[in-house]
């Protein structure tokens, strides 16, 4: 339940958001 650990297994808009900016 951490996304912004996990951002490659369960970010599905974290890692969107983290490549973009």
């Amino acid at each position: 339940m951490h996304p912004k650990n996990n951002s490659d297994q369960t970010g599905l808009e974290i890692p969107q958001i983290t490549r973009q900016v």
